[in-house]
């Protein structure tokens, strides 16, 4: 009997807002299909999130309540058993130390390992990320997070910025794996079809983008100028009234910001401004540089991580006057009473509610003809 080959697991580590959702999304919308063609996505989305936290025992934003024990080991025990290929896939990886890493490699033997990362250029990138942690209850201004991550190198937020961002220094911690099974697949431009980003990575993937003929969830949803500012606002109180991130993420990052906020004001989407573009001009085509001599496979094309800083003028987040903050807030508060509503009225149409309606008409007419009266 022939010796079964050993698999192929694929790690896909981000980097942050580089279309990780929306890849995670294609591939687990689609996963009954590529498991025949060979590729398997070990259990539920989620769980790659929760082996990423185990793994690098790091909850997070410090939530205890995401780190699951032994999470790691059961999405990589799933993933080198598989026949052929695994995908494992969240972009908290990125941040994994040089031990994080080996114990992640060693996990898998003897499955044959290889990373895949996601990177777009940093004039769309800078915006993004600032927009996510305030989906993630930073309060946080863009000018701060502009400043910092551009002349404070120490500041441990920049340090945890750059950590997540700089490619050359991910690699340098994920080193165990050698440059020819490191695959860095560009995120394409703005007005580039959206599909080429997934075509990209399924041929990294070796399946046929075809395959993936479900459409993905609503992936993570950029924010405006105005709707960013709106929610950094609130953040604080949200903060106190939400509690724990996952219920933030469940409540607001989901429900608040994704589903209801995006796209209420009409404006254009955020840029970087003019001043702090050399700078980041400069330390892009640095890592740039590092990537083509890397010996790594450039998946895409290496100039599409030339900044894109666009040509539309700057609006800083901080120009947003009260009264329009508060248009905004009223016209959430407004649809939210209005969903609030038509949820109550569900809910007093379940078999439950009914029942104690029913229970409560019965007790007053028992009431009525024993001749009591519950009221005082």
């Amino acid at each position: 009997m022939p010796l079964r080959s050993r698999p192929t697991v694929y790690l896909h580590i981000g980097l942050i807002k580089t279309g990780t959702t929306y890849l995670q999304g294609v591939v687990w919308a689609n996963a009954q299909r590529l498991e025949p063609a060979g590729l398997r996505y070990p259990g539920h989305g989620i769980d790659h999130f929760h082996a990423s936290i185990d793994l690098r025992d790091q909850p997070f934003l410090g939530d205890p309540a995401t780190h699951r024990p032994s999470a790691w080991n059961r999405v990589a025990g799933e993933a080198r058993s598989a026949p052929d290929r695994a995908l494992i896939s969240h972009e908290t990886f990125s941040r994994a130390t040089p031990e994080q890493v080996q114990r992640a490699v060693s996990s898998l033997a003897p499955a044959e390992v290889h990373l895949i990362l996601t990177l777009r250029d940093l004039g769309r990138q800078v915006p993004a990320v600032w927009q996510e942690r305030i989906k993630n209850r930073s309060e946080e201004s863009y000018a701060r997070f502009l400043r910092d991550i551009t002349g404070r190198p120490r500041k441990r937020g920049v340090v945890h910025f750059w950590q997540g961002q700089d490619v050359l220094d991910v690699l340098r911690r994920w080193d165990a794996i050698p440059p020819e099974r490191v695959h860095v697949v560009t995120v394409p431009s703005a007005d580039s079809p959206r599909e080429l980003l997934w075509e990209r990575f399924a041929s990294v993937l070796g399946v046929d983008p075809g395959l993936a003929r479900t459409a993905p969830p609503r992936s993570n949803v950029s924010l405006g100028v105005e709707e960013a500012e709106l929610l950094r606002r609130i953040n604080p109180y949200l903060r106190e009234s939400v509690g724990s991130w996952l219920r933030y993420e469940r409540a607001v990052k989901t429900r608040f910001a994704n589903d209801m906020l995006a796209g209420l004001a009409s404006e254009p989407r955020l840029v970087v401004p003019d001043e702090y573009q050399p700078w980041l001009t400069e330390r892009a085509r640095a890592m740039i540089d590092g990537l083509s001599d890397g010996g790594f496979d450039i998946v895409g094309d290496i100039a599409d991580l030339e900044p894109d800083f666009g040509d539309q003028p700057f609006a800083a987040p901080s120009d947003v006057s009260p009264e329009r903050l508060l248009e905004l807030a009223g016209r959430c508060v407004a649809e939210l009473i209005a969903e609030n509503d038509a949820l109550q009225r569900t809910l007093d149409r379940t078999p439950r509610a009914q029942m104690q309606k029913a229970g409560r008409r019965l007790r007053r007419r028992v009431d009525a003809a024993l001749g009591f009266s519950r009221r005082p």
